[in-house]
C-alpha cells in the first residue's frame, strides 16, 4: 500500500480537479476589474453552493452581530480570500456525499470546524478562518477515500482493532499520513498559505513556547479542537495529540473553557 502513497504525492492519481465554479471564481478574483457582484453571480448559479454560503456566514458559531440574506453580504463577511477554500471543500463534500461516504469521516472535521470558531476569540484569531481550517484540515483523508476506498477501509478496520489514531495507521500502512496528502491539494487548488500550514502541520507533536505566529496559533487552535471532537467521541479512532496542557497553556485556554466546547459539541449541527 505504499505504493499507493508514491502514487499520491506525484499525482499519478486523480487528485481532484478545481471544480469549474471555483476556476471560474478565482479568474473573477485576479482580475482586478471583477466586483463583489461579479463573483456573487458566479455562486448564485450554483443553488447547493449558494445555501451552503448563506448557511455558513449565518452560523451561530461565527457571530456577525446580523442576518445575511443576500451572497453579496456573505462574500464581504467571510472575507473574498477565503472564498476559494470554502467553495473547494463545499464541493469536494458534495462530491464524496454521493458514493457513500462514512458521515464520521464528514462529521468530525465539520465538528473540528465550529469548535475552532467558538475559542477563536479567545487566541485571538478570526472565526471566518478558523471554521475554514477546521473544515479543511483532514482533506487528505478525503482524498484517500476518493482514490482508494479499500485502503480507507483498512486503515479504518486498522484503527479501531488497534484502538489508535487514524494518522497512526496511515503512517505503518502507507509510509505517510493525509497531512502531506491534504497540503499537496491546497497547493494545487491555490489555497491560501495559511490553510495549507494547517492541513500539513495539524499533527506535528511540536509545541513552540516563543512568540506565535498567525498561522502556528491556527494551527494549535486546530489542534485543541481536533482533540475537544475526539474527546466528544466524534471522529474515526482517538486523538493523536501528545501535548494538549501545553497548547491550552500558550493558546492561554482555560480547563473550563475546554469543558464547555466539549459539552457543547454534541448539541451542534454541521455547517456543511
Amino acid at each position: 500500500m505504499k505504493e499507493l502513497l508514491h502514487k499520491l504525492l506525484f499525482e499519478d492519481v486523480d487528485i481532484p480537479m478545481m471544480p469549474e465554479i471555483v476556476v471560474k471564481i478565482l479568474a473573477a478574483l485576479e482580475d482586478k476589474h471583477s466586483s463583489v457582484n461579479k463573483i456573487a453571480n458566479l455562486i448564485l448559479k450554483d443553488q447547493s453552493l449558494t445555501a451552503n454560503i448563506l448557511r455558513i456566514a449565518n452560523t451561530p458559531y461565527y457571530e456577525t452581530g446580523k442576518q445575511v440574506t443576500s451572497i453579496n453580504d456573505a462574500i464581504m463577511s467571510l472575507g473574498m480570500h477565503n472564498l476559494i477554500p470554502l467553495i473547494s471543500i463545499a464541493t469536494l463534500r458534495q462530491q464524496l456525499m454521493s458514493k457513500a461516504v462514512d458521515n464520521e469521516l464528514l462529521d468530525h472535521p465539520c465538528k473540528v470546524s465550529i469548535v475552532s470558531s467558538l475559542l477563536a476569540a479567545d487566541v485571538d484569531i478570526k472565526k471566518e478562518e478558523a471554521l475554514i481550517a477546521g473544515l479543511l484540515h483532514d482533506i487528505g483523508i478525503l482524498l484517500i477515500f476518493a482514490n482508494a476506498p479499500s485502503t480507507y477501509q483498512a486503515l479504518k478496520l486498522k484503527v479501531q482493532k488497534d484502538k489508535i489514531a487514524f494518522v497512526q495507521a496511515e503512517n505503518e500502512i502507507l509510509g505517510g499520513d493525509h497531512c502531506h496528502i491534504g497540503s499537496l491539494l491546497a497547493k494545487k487548488w491555490n489555497f491560501p498559505p495559511i490553510y495549507d500550514y494547517v492541513i500539513k502541520h495539524h499533527h506535528d507533536s511540536d509545541v513552540s513556547e516563543e512568540k506565535l505566529t498567525y498561522e502556528e496559533r491556527l494551527c494549535y487552535l486546530v489542534r485543541v479542537a481536533d482533540h475537544i471532537v475526539f474527546d466528544a467521541g466524534i471522529g474515526i479512532g482517538q486523538s493523536y495529540e501528545k501535548n494538549l496542557d501545553r497548547l491550552l497553556s500558550v493558546l492561554n485556554i482555560g480547563k473550563e473553557t475546554y469543558a464547555s466546547a466539549v459539552s457543547k459539541i454534541q448539541e451542534i449541527d454541521c455547517i456543511v
